[in-house]
């Protein structure tokens, strides 16, 4: 459970940041996108442990890179 919680504070803060992250651009580089932690926010399951903002940063993140989730 502290572990869950620890997550989800975690992604809040990289969501936060300006810059994707360096693990973001590898995954990006690799054609991995939908491995990540903003397509992961995505997904219906774990939407309601973040805000309406947060959603639409991790979808905004994505599209920058040519990603579109398959998950509405």
């Amino acid at each position: 459970m502290v572990s869950d919680e620890r997550c989800r504070r975690t992604t809040q803060k990289l969501l936060a940041t300006a810059e994707p992250s360096d693990e973001f651009t590898e995954l990006w580089r690799f054609h991995c996108l939908d491995l990540s932690m903003e397509n992961l926010v995505l997904k219906p399951k774990y939407q309601p442990l973040f805000s309406d903002q947060e959603i639409e940063i991790a979808r905004e993140q994505l599209a920058s890179f040519g990603f579109s989730s398959r998950e509405k």
